[in-house]
């Protein structure tokens, strides 16, 4: 399989962010914490998203020199969720979710639409 290019990671990322907010709704932390489906759904989709902005941090890492959010933290982060997954706090990913994911997928969105 050849690599994706860019708009492919960009709209990886948007799709994994819209999942992920989605899956967390209106719930709350506790709520979040006490629903082991919903966190599996919700580590599964920043897993994803984080694995797209590392492959563009990667191959064309000029797409991000505008973002606000630091690709080499996600990406350290998607590491932790893979390799350290027993030492994920639960509220960590949930304050995650609620404050840092919708700026990253604002910079996707807008990526997207430049290079499309």
């Amino acid at each position: 399989m050849g690599r994706r290019d860019a708009r492919s990671h960009l709209l990886d990322i948007v799709t994994a962010c819209e999942n992920a907010l989605a899956h967390v709704g209106d719930m709350s932390e506790a709520g979040y914490v006490a629903d082991r489906k919903t966190r599996s759904a919700v580590e599964r989709e920043l897993e994803v998203g984080a694995e797209a902005l590392g492959r563009l941090l990667r191959d064309q890492s000029s797409l991000l020199d505008e973002w606000q959010t630091d690709a080499r933290a996600v990406a350290g982060f998607r590491n932790r969720l893979v390799h350290e997954y027993q030492h994920i706090d639960d509220r960590e990913v949930y304050r995650i979710v609620r404050e840092d994911v919708p700026v990253l997928l604002v910079e996707a969105a807008e990526t997207l639409r430049r290079l499309s």
